[in-house]
């Protein structure tokens, strides 16, 4: 398994591929928005693709965006979605790496479905370096 940036041609797919993960959601956002996103997640350089045999198993795209009450930024994770095992750690594993060497970023943000996730995230992002578990997310 690789992972890769996504490309413009991942436009072709990813929304759609993101949007099967809001099967259960009460609140899913249109195809043209995340395309949207996608792209702002491309312009930051933080839009990525996990690939098995050359076939798309995950997802993950994030911004970078000013902290109100501080002098640096925070990223926040938009869609992380994978469907092929360990793609998702992947995933966030590369997009670390990719941070690793950004002393502007203060924070990084992941909102994830509870009930829908894997019930061993929560460790696996402390072993990684999380501080603090928890996210709250109001939709109106």
């Amino acid at each position: 398994m690789r992972v890769r940036d996504a490309v413009e041609a991942d436009l072709a797919w990813a929304p759609d591929y993101i949007l099967e993960g809001f099967a259960h959601d009460r609140y899913v956002p249109s195809a043209p928005r995340i395309e949207q996103a996608i792209r702002a997640c491309m312009a930051c350089g933080l839009a990525l693709v996990a690939e098995q045999t050359r076939e798309p198993v995950g997802v993950l795209g994030a911004v970078v965006r000013p902290i109100f009450w501080a002098e640096r930024n925070e990223v926040s994770v938009l869609a992380w979605r994978s469907t092929h095992p360990g793609a998702g750690l992947r995933l966030l594993r590369a997009l670390l790496a990719r941070l690793d060497d950004r002393p502007d970023i203060k924070q990084i943000i992941v909102t994830v479905a509870p009930e829908h996730t894997d019930p061993r995230l929560p460790v696996v992002m402390q072993r990684m370096g999380a501080t603090l578990l928890r996210s709250f997310l109001f939709v109106r």
